[in-house]
């Protein structure tokens, strides 16, 4: 039997009537439902239950007949119905929380009226015309027509009928970027006026938006390359372009470091294509630079864009076999191109992405130069997946493991910034480190030495290519990747010259002719934050329950009283990285110097108020993110305590249990040596052995490690029995992060003997591994990785049992999460059937989301620290004022409420027009009578900066029909609840790279260009694209009259170029605010 099952949250409309003695209804579907096969169960009884698994197939569509309509059928007609049936629904929709609905039975109005009828939109011929013109275009276009019809705004038959419009539109004489742009804007268009899942079908209204994205882009175009030509015409025939994309339109992408990436999300149903946007780059990306559009990436997920989650009955497991693994090991086609696996990186396999890609012809090229043979013609290669996969190097190592041979593949796929290129004489082999006692373990894993020099040509591009803050200290340490090999290096002042020494441990694979180096992450000191699996073990060591209500108070009341003032305000944005691809901090900490502040900056009639909406909700968002963290995250700020990569003392100056860490940041300019009894873990801590304490030393006068201190790292002894960095959860040396503590109470008494576990075994083949067995492995992975489960039940055990963390199902959890973190590379599942069961069936309430219910029957208030500090933080629904409560749910009189916006935009926006004004003139004489010369007119560079905002509101959301605001992409953060926080934060990860790209295009704008453009001229420009937006008149919105959207965000890249190029003219250096907490923004590790 064939079932069609919709989820009550995907239902948006609902549509009803009774006509010729027949009732029906109609759903209008968000999203597109779930079909199955098998026998209709009663899920009733959870006796019932037990007897019920795997009884019913998922399907991709019903049947032939359905499966070319399948993937865009959003619409559910259920007819007929007779009188009785009909009323007992209409009774039974209240209680399903189902929309009211409409009554569209006969007679209504003609706008009312629903009109059925049959049309063969998705029937063989038409899906064959429709590939076989895709063929013949262009694939960045191609690209962009079939999302069209994937992403159900256009059917296919409809499509077809616009094909002159469009063929019209690709033989023009305008680039592809051109083109794109306005198919892009077309599907904009018609998604503004019809609900999503509505197919549009009108030919005159649809040509009639294709006419308008046309005019609207052309428009824009046409200001801009007519003022851009004239202004070279001005400068001479000799002249360079500015920093503009093909066509004067500001470039998506501004540096080798990002790409822009096409998209691609499979559903159990459909195939929904999003992009291209700019992501972070990797080493196969740049080496095919001029065929990255044949690179895709692509999501397994469920309709509503999470992981597969399956009821008990269903068999999700063989669904994903046939739907996931088919199309891993078949391909699919796109644009006309049959795509293929190629393979994945080790994060985003955890999100089950894969990349693909489609053949090309490659000119081949080496060390950045294209290779001609002895006539003069170019060297071609014809290329696809398994070419791509050959060239990388050899694998022979792994062959065997198919995990691990995906694995190794994944390190060429991890994202990467590019830095310098060394040659072989550059590298020198070393061996590793091992034990004094049997000389069995390694204390050297992933880790090794550099030269000075060799240190200072990487920073020297980061900073080149603004990867490293120029107010930074220079790192002393990089996690990088080069050829085959992967982990940390870190300064050695013994090296001279260029020496890079790699170990044996850091050699995964063999690429002997790969020689440049790809900077993976520059170490930072990062703050240290606790988490509810660090609580949970602490509290089971000794620490007491008044320690973390004590850190947890501080948190909140500092972060509220940040909020009234600028300079607290902005020290805290820095240390939380919000904002900084806006560069937030740095604009109010200019403001602050000028006069602006809060509340209590602005007291007895001192200072000039920020007090417009504007700056109200960049507070209100900040404390509501940070809030959030706290009550669902246990994310409360340690202080005396910093998050560091580890390296090792090569010197052997530390003894057994010593370490050696030195900051050097905002803070401890001179820099700081941690001293004496410190407390180190890493996370996540999941055995009470995972936590250790350790004898910070400071090193001999004179000692080499006196001479390079590798600040911001901790530097481990290569001496004793074990390496402390494996006691530590079994943490190695090439690029984890460590936690370290001279915050007394929360040191350890006695702290627990580490776990030891033995190393898991390997699932290898009687022969070498295909990529078909690396596909059979992801699928396998998406259907059997517990990692999640086995750290939830170990905290919902702990939280349910006296003995805590100690008990011996806890103790087991540890074990198995140790065998569940390597499945990646072991190819080893932990079976389900191993994880032991909670020791009642109510969970604690802090394991309530965000959108659940922890008053209800489910749930129980949990005793245990984790739940006093859940209960302590009460959240409004949607993006509300604070405060904070004690236990009995009092509120403290000494915490009030975030003051209201009190003043305009307007009236904020000219007062700091005013002050920056007199500031410029100290440098510019007569500022009005000054005009720059603009390659581009500001109106078009602000327009372009919109539309381009508007595409990251859109693309980066939850969900499509709930954009995020602009404050959202400012402040960098998502602040929509959301049952899956995971996806939350890829998304955030994902909308700051994009957004990192957009501002350092406007920023090129805006600063010097080096063809005879100084500061003055760049500071001139910039306080021309403030007056702009200042000048804008306000508009009507919901909160009262604001500025037009992109306005103030557009503003605070301005005044960042205005204050930095200012800062240069006073020669003074910009302010740092660190330490930052680079974990909110998290690389692509391998392991």
């Amino acid at each position: 039997m064939f079932s069609i099952v919709v989820r009550i949250t995907s239902v948006k409309q609902l549509f009803y009537g009774y006509d010729y003695g027949r009732g029906f209804f109609v759903f209008h579907l968000a999203t597109a439902p779930a079909f199955e096969k098998g026998p209709n169960v009663n899920r009733d009884t959870e006796a019932q239950k037990k007897d019920l698994e795997n009884i019913r197939q998922r399907l991709t569509y019903l049947d032939d007949a359905h499966r070319p309509s399948a993937p865009y059928a959003y619409q559910l007609l259920v007819e007929p119905l007779d009188e009785a049936g009909f009323n007992d629904f209409l009774k039974k929709r209240v209680f399903a929380c189902l929309p009211k609905g409409e009554d569209v039975s006969p007679p209504v109005e003609p706008s009312k009226q629903l009109h059925f009828r049959r049309l063969d939109t998705y029937g063989m011929r038409v899906m064959d015309r429709l590939s076989r013109w895709l063929q013949n275009l262009d694939f960045v276009l191609a690209f962009q027509v079939e999302a069209l019809f994937r992403n159900v705004l256009i059917d296919p038959a409809s499509l077809l009928a616009m094909q002159t419009d469009l063929d019209k539109l690709m033989r023009s004489a305008y680039s592809v970027g051109v083109k794109s742009d306005i198919i892009r804007q077309f599907a904009s268009l018609i998604r503004k006026k019809i609900p999503q899942g509505v197919l549009y079908s009108d030919a005159n209204d649809l040509r009639a938006l294709l006419k308008q994205a046309e005019t609207d882009n052309l428009n824009l175009l046409e200001r801009t390359v007519a003022r851009q030509a004239k202004a070279l015409v001005k400068q001479g025939a000799g002249a360079k372009k500015t920093a503009l994309a093909e066509d004067g339109l500001l470039p998506q992408v501004v540096d080798t470091s990002a790409f822009l990436c096409y998209h691609v999300t499979i559903t159990p149903t459909a195939i929904q294509l999003e992009g291209p946007f700019p992501v972070l780059s990797n080493r196969v990306l740049r080496k095919y630079s001029e065929h990255q559009h044949c690179f895709c990436r692509v999501h397994f997920t469920d309709e509503e864009h999470n992981q597969f989650r399956w009821e008990r009955e269903v068999d999700g497991h063989e669904f994903v076999r046939t739907r996931v693994g088919g199309i891993l090991k078949q391909g699919f086609e796109l644009a006309g191109r049959h795509f293929d696996f190629l393979a994945y990186s080790f994060g985003a396999l955890k999100e089950h992405t894969v990349w693909f890609v489609t053949p090309f012809d490659w000119h081949v090229t080496e060390h950045g130069q294209k290779r001609f043979d002895a006539h003069g013609r170019p060297i071609m290669q014809y290329v696809n997946a398994e070419y791509i996969r050959t060239a990388l190097g050899d694998f022979s190592k792994v062959i065997r493991c198919p995990s691990q041979y995906g694995a190794r593949l994944s390190q060429a796929f991890s994202a990467t910034y590019p830095s310098i290129r060394v040659s072989q004489d550059e590298i020198r082999h070393i061996e590793d480190i091992f034990d004094g006692q049997d000389g069995v373990r390694l204390m050297s894993d992933g880790c090794a030495p550099c030269s000075p020099q060799l240190a200072a040509d990487i920073d020297a591009v980061l900073m080149h290519g603004k990867i490293r803050d120029e107010d930074q200290h220079a790192p002393r340490a990089y996690q990088m990747r080069i050829g085959g090999s992967k982990g940390m290096i870190y300064v050695d002042p013994r090296l001279d010259g260029r020496v890079l020494c790699l170990r044996p441990s850091m050699n995964k694979f063999d690429a002997p002719d790969s020689l440049d180096i790809e900077v993976s992450n520059v170490p930072r000191a990062s703050a240290m934050y606790l988490n509810r699996p660090l609580v949970m073990v602490l509290e089971d060591l000794g620490v007491r329950l008044a320690t973390f209500l004590r850190l947890q108070q501080e948190e909140m009341e500092k972060t509220l009283d940040a909020a009234k003032s600028i300079e607290r305000f902005r020290i805290m944005l820095s240390q939380l990285k919000l904002g900084s691809r806006f560069n937030v901090h740095y604009v109010l900490g200019n403001l602050a110097d000028m006069g602006f502040g809060f509340q209590d900056d602005c007291s007895d009639d001192m200072g000039i108020l920020l007090g417009d909406y504007f700056y109200y909700e960049i507070v209100r968002s900040t404390v509501w993110d940070v809030f959030r963290k706290i009550k669902y995250q246990a994310r409360i700020r340690v202080p005396d305590s910093w998050t560091l990569v580890g390296v090792l003392d090569e010197h052997g100056i530390l003894g057994p249990g010593e370490v050696m860490v030195y900051i050097q940041d905002s803070e401890y300019p001179n820099g700081y040596f941690l001293k004496g009894k410190i407390l180190i873990c890493r996370s996540p801590v999941v055995h009470p052995g995972d936590v250790q304490m350790v004898t910070a030393v400071v090193p001999p006068a004179g000692s080499e490690l006196d001479k390079e201190r590798l600040a911001n790292c901790v530097v481990f002894s290569g001496t004793g029995a074990r390496s402390i960095a494996s006691a530590l959860g079994g943490g190695d040396l090439d690029g984890d992060l460590f936690h370290v503590s001279e915050y007394r109470d929360l040191h350890v008494v006695q702290p627990y003997r580490p776990a030891e576990y033995a190393a898991g075994e390997k699932r290898l083949l009687d022969r070498d591994a295909t990529i078909d067995d690396v596909a059979d492995f992801v699928v396998e992975f998406i259907n059997s990785n517990v990692l999640g489960l086995v750290s939830t039940t170990h905290l919902i055990i702990a939280d349910q049992h006296p003995d805590g963390v100690r008990t011996a199902k806890c103790m087991k959890l540890a074990e198995l999460h140790s065998l569940a973190v390597d499945y990646a590379k072991t190819g080893i599942p932990v079976p389900q059937v191993r994880i032991p069961h909670f020791e009642f069936p109510a969970k604690p309430d802090w394991k309530a989301d965000e959108v659940g219910d922890p008053n209800s029957a489910e749930f129980y208030p949990s005793q245990r620290a984790l739940g006093h500090l859940y209960r302590r933080v009460q959240l409004a629904a949607v993006n509300p004022t604070m405060r904070v409560k004690d236990e009995e749910g009092k509120e403290p009189d000494d915490i009030d409420r975030l003051p209201l916006p009190s003043k305009t935009a307007q009236e904020v926006d000219d007062a700091i027009t005013v002050s920056v004004r007199d500031r410029i003139e100290q440098h510019i004489e007569d500022l009005d009578a000054q005009t720059p010369q603009m390659s581009v007119p500001m109106a078009n560079i602000f327009t372009q900066y919109v539309y381009e905002l508007r595409r990251i509101c859109t693309l980066h959301a939850l969900h499509i029909n709930s954009p995020l605001t602009e404050m959202e992409v400012m402040l960098g953060t998502i602040l929509r609840k959301s049952a899956q926080p995971k996806r939350r934060k890829e998304l955030a990860a994902r909308m700051h790279v994009h957004t990192s790209q957009l501002v350092r295009a406007v920023q090129a704008q805006l600063t010097p260009t080096g063809e005879g453009d100084d500061d003055r001229h760049a500071v001139l420009k910039a306080w021309h694209a403030w007056l702009y937006v200042a000048q804008l008149p306000l508009e009507q919105t919901r909160r009262g009259m604001e500025k037009p959207f992109g306005a103030k965000s557009f503003g605070m890249i301005a005044l960042g170029v205005i204050f930095k190029l200012l800062d240069t003219l006073d020669q003074r250096p910009a302010m740092d605010d660190g330490p930052v907490d680079s974990a909110d923004y998290e690389f692509d590790f391998d392991e």
